[in-house]
C-alpha cells in the first residue's frame, strides 16, 4: 500500500519525506534542544531546508538530499543547523528563550525589527 499526503497542488509528501524530516527534528532536539526547529523536506525538489523558527521564518539553511542520505549520523545536518545558530549570535546547545536580533549574511533590509522574526 502507498499512502500519499497532499502539499502543494500537483505536489504530493512522500513518506520517506516526511520520515527523514521527523529523523532530523530528533537528532536536531538532542544537539540543540528546546529550539523551535522546522525542517522540510523535498525529494521532488532534491533539496532539506532547516529553519529555526526563533531566528526566522523566512532565512534558514538548504542542504542538498543526496549529502543528507550519504551522511547516516546526521553530521552535516548538524553543523548547518549549529551554523545558522551562530549566524543569529546564539549559542549551540539548548535554547535559552532568546530570538535573534540580527542574523549575518542577510541583508540589511531583511533582519530582524525590534525583536520580531521574519
Amino acid at each position: 500500500m502507498i499512502t500519499t499526503l497532499s502539499g502543494e497542488p500537483g505536489h504530493n509528501i512522500e513518506v520517506d519525506d516526511m520520515l527523514l524530516a521527523k529523523r532530523i527534528v530528533h537528532v536536531l532536539n538532542i544537539h540543540y534542544p528546546e529550539h523551535l526547529w522546522m525542517v522540510h523536506v523535498n525529494s521532488e525538489g532534491g533539496v532539506v531546508i532547516i529553519k529555526n523558527y526563533r531566528i526566522s521564518f523566512s532565512h534558514g539553511m538548504v542542504l542538498h538530499i543526496k549529502n543528507v542520505y550519504m551522511d547516516p549520523s546526521l553530521k552535516r545536518v548538524i553543523r548547518m543547523a549549529g551554523e545558522l545558530l551562530e549566524r543569529a549570535n546564539m549559542k549551540r546547545g539548548k535554547a535559552t528563550g532568546e530570538f535573534a536580533n540580527k542574523i549575518e549574511g542577510v541583508k540589511l533590509k531583511d533582519q530582524p525589527k525590534q525583536g520580531l522574526i521574519i
